[in-house]
């Protein structure tokens, strides 16, 4: 009778063994020994382990194929986006609110700077002094000059009280802040826009790159994980075939004809995943970030300043995107 060697990791090696050492058993009609009962034991044990090996490979093997294939979606997914970024249209709006401020301010007189106009244009110099449009200044008498002082002390008083009641409702120093903000806001505007513009442009390069290299990894790991599937979809067969003839062997069964060299390894499928389609290039250069700031197209657009706003007169001169092109 063969000898039968047992391991801890049976190879197809030691399942042909097995394979060998069942068929003669079974062909000699040899009644099993106690001895022979624990190795048959240990062999059923062995098989079952290759067969549960053979799954848990299959397993990793989808496992990869999953992570490759979510690795190609992921260049898809983490490309920049050619919508216009949330931060990119409040910085908008904030400017043109700005601007509309600024414009309302300078198109403004408040009442009380009329009401100082008036003032202004009531008051006149003293006849010895001023005549028509032309000061005396060569024939100021002492007398006059006195005159002059009287009528400086009575109407200074009026008049400053005037200026500064038109300072409050438009003070210049307002105006002159609001229109610093605005040309902060327009430089905000401009330079998060190109900066917008040049991770769209870049990010196209890094996307092509990215996804072929992603997806080639992924088809050819497909196509090696095939031909694997094959030999563990074969392995998996005879370790099946042979756990069942030691089966027969150990209880003394005469035939064994029955043992199927062939059973279902649904549970061994692999699922091929064709790769996500590779995006176009017009999916990431939308016409927003085919133009930017100082270029007329941009200018007058819905994504520069707007289109037609009262307020572009006011505008400060823009700087161009230098790192675009």
């Amino acid at each position: 009778m063969r000898h039968l060697a047992t391991s801890h990791k049976p190879t197809e090696g030691l399942m042909l063994s097995l394979q060998e050492l069942a068929t003669d058993l079974v062909a000699d009609d040899t009644n099993c020994s106690e001895n022979l009962t624990e190795i048959l034991d240990l062999a059923v044990g062995e098989t079952d382990k290759m067969l549960q090996g053979v799954v848990s490979q299959t397993e990793t093997a989808q496992k990869k194929l999953d992570l490759l294939h979510d690795n190609v979606e992921r260049c898809n997914n983490n490309t920049e986006s050619s919508s216009n970024p949330d931060n990119l249209d409040t910085l908008r709006s904030n400017h043109a609110k700005c601007r509309q401020e600024q414009l309302d301010m300078l198109s403004t007189t408040p009442d009380a700077c009329t009401n100082r106009d008036v003032v202004k244009d009531g008051l006149h110099y003293p006849g010895c002094v001023y005549t028509g449009d032309e000061l005396k200044r060569a024939n100021v008498t002492d007398s006059c000059m006195e005159t002059l002082g009287g009528w400086l002390n009575n109407s200074m008083p009026l008049l400053e009280d005037a200026e500064d009641a038109c300072a409050a409702e438009s003070d210049d120093l307002t105006l002159a802040n609001k229109t610093a903000s605005c040309k902060e806001d327009q430089t905000d505007f401009e330079l998060y826009y190109c900066q917008w513009v040049g991770k769209v442009q870049s990010s196209w390069g890094a996307y092509e790159t990215c996804y072929s290299t992603s997806s080639d990894l992924y088809y050819s790991s497909s196509a090696l994980e095939e031909k694997q599937e094959a030999g563990r979809r074969k392995q998996y067969n005879m370790a099946t075939f042979v756990k069942c003839l030691l089966v027969v062997i150990k209880n003394n069964w005469k035939n064994h004809t029955n043992c199927p060299t062939e059973v279902n390894t649904a549970e061994l499928d692999i699922k091929y995943l064709d790769a996500p389609e590779k995006l176009q290039k017009d999916n990431i250069m939308t016409s927003a970030t085919k133009h930017w700031p100082c270029k007329e197209t941009w200018n007058n657009s819905a994504d520069g300043y707007g289109e037609n706003v009262p307020w572009a007169h006011l505008l400060d001169p823009c700087e161009d995107c230098v790192m675009l092109s």
